[in-house]
């Protein structure tokens, strides 16, 4: 189920710290975006690769960012007025798996990379074979239910945040976006503050 599968933030730039975790954004078809996120989840769980405490990060694989294939354009979790450390994620993410949609991903967010003339997007080596079965009609009303249930054990500020219906948190049948500690306006306030001196 899953088409893309990127590493982003400090892991994809080769700048991380020795205790930070792996942030991963994951592009799935359509209808089983929470049933992959639940099996990777559970995977990563069972090989003790999920971050427990704020401490306790190391090597962990954070699955805080999932789309599925119905809209790429991630412009649409930006800030109102400007969002420079969207843009600038979105240009860093590495692609590990691509089954092609990646070219479609980069058009669809070339938003990203206006004023970065010298930049151009990541390609992944290797390209996945795209599956010639079609997902069956019973694993989506699978996704519905498995959507529900992680909502619904996630933390009351994860459910409360989603209910703003903000862009740090998103958690619908098509995105599961979960940043609480969602710092990017202080990112932009420095970025400005930087640009001005």
């Amino acid at each position: 189920s899953v088409r893309f599968f990127a590493i982003g933030n400090t892991t994809a730039l080769g700048m991380a710290r020795d205790e930070a975790d792996i942030d991963v954004f994951l592009i799935t078809h359509e209808g089983t975006l929470w049933l992959t996120r639940c099996l990777l989840v559970g995977w990563a769980w069972l090989f003790g690769r999920r971050p427990h405490t704020q401490e306790d990060e190391r090597d962990a694989w954070c699955f805080s960012f999932l789309i599925d294939d119905m809209d790429l354009n991630l412009e649409r979790f930006a800030l109102a007025e400007s969002d420079p450390y969207l843009a600038h994620w979105v240009v860093r993410l590495l692609p590990i798996v691509d089954d092609g949609i990646g070219q479609e991903l980069w058009l669809r967010n070339r938003w990203a990379w206006k004023g970065r003339t010298s930049t151009c997007p990541w390609m992944s080596w290797q390209r996945k074979k795209r599956c010639s079965w079609r997902i069956p009609a019973w694993a989506k009303r699978f996704d519905v239910w498995f959507g529900e249930w992680q909502c619904h054990r996630g933390s009351r500020a994860l459910r409360e945040a989603a209910a703003m219906e903000g862009t740090n948190v998103v958690m619908n049948a098509h995105v599961c976006k979960t940043h609480l500690d969602d710092r990017r306006a202080d990112y932009r306030a420095t970025y400005d503050a930087l640009r001005r001196s």
